[in-house]
């Protein structure tokens, strides 16, 4: 550029990298060609505009998000530096997927290698995807002495309790516990949709060295809560002996077993 006046002229020069300053157009076709219990196969295009006028190609930025385990506002960050940058489209092998039978959300960005600042990144291609389900990867937690036995019209009624499994463990449609009775000779197999005397009851189980006597939980007020304990000694168990207190959700009085009185900490 020249400014001039009556005292004369002067030059000053201005450059101007056009190709550092695009906003691209989103990816194109995003589209999942397979889906395994924990990866999936991603392919994409990129607008020819992008490929043929942009001498340095172009970076991408991967992310997905777990919907229902994730923040909605949170997405789990993919590295992708090493995907060309000038092909015309892509595929990609996003893996190490949390869980199987569980639905994800991934989006795709693209931006100019020229350019530097966050405002040039595209808007986002996205593909929600369900990913194919598996056998659970573990069986239930369940402790020495998870047990409580009575006697029921002449019969000995034994209750015993174990951990769920989280909900993104559960790896298939139709998620169920298969309880395996054993006595003597005689085997059954029960499952709690076609027996009503098995039912699902949320446990915590927390194992204590032989010297505690007192124990502390933090608990959230929001449910109510019943305690029990057994005394182990390898596969010999005393069973659960229910203690004389339930706690009541929101510090009110439920009477089953008489009511503790609420404190930040609770004392088993």
């Amino acid at each position: 550029m020249k400014s001039c006046n009556s005292m004369g002229c002067i030059d000053e020069d201005f450059t101007i990298d056009h190709f550092s300053i695009v906003k691209p157009d989103k990816p194109t076709y995003l589209k999942v060609l397979r889906s395994g219990p924990h990866d999936v196969t991603l392919k994409w295009k990129i607008p020819n505009n992008m490929v043929d006028l942009l001498p340095g190609g172009i970076e991408h930025r991967i992310e997905y998000q777990i919907p229902g385990i994730d923040d909605p506002s949170y997405f789990r960050k993919v590295d992708a530096t090493y995907l060309p940058p000038k092909n015309r489209s892509y595929v990609f092998e996003l893996t190490d997927l949390l869980s199987a039978h569980r639905e994800y959300e991934v989006r795709i960005y693209i931006k100019p290698k020229k350019a530097k600042e966050e405002e040039f990144w595209s808007d986002y291609a996205c593909k929600i995807f369900n990913t194919s389900s598996e056998r659970p990867q573990r069986p239930p937690e369940i402790a020495a002495g998870a047990f409580h036995q009575m006697v029921y019209k002449n019969h000995r009624l034994v209750n015993v309790f174990w951990s769920q499994l989280k909900k993104y463990e559960e790896a298939g449609a139709n998620f169920t516990y298969k309880v395996v009775v054993s006595q003597g000779e005689k085997t059954e197999t029960l499952f709690p949709e076609t027996k009503n005397y098995i039912s699902l009851v949320i446990a915590t189980l927390d194992s204590l060295k032989p010297d505690v006597i007192k124990y502390y939980i933090d608990l959230p007020q929001v449910n109510t809560y019943q305690f029990s304990l057994s005394a182990n000694d390898g596969s010999v168990s005393s069973g659960m002996t229910w203690a004389e207190c339930d706690m009541a959700r929101g510090q009110i009085g439920l009477f089953v077993r008489g009511v503790c009185e609420a404190q930040p900490h609770r004392e088993v």
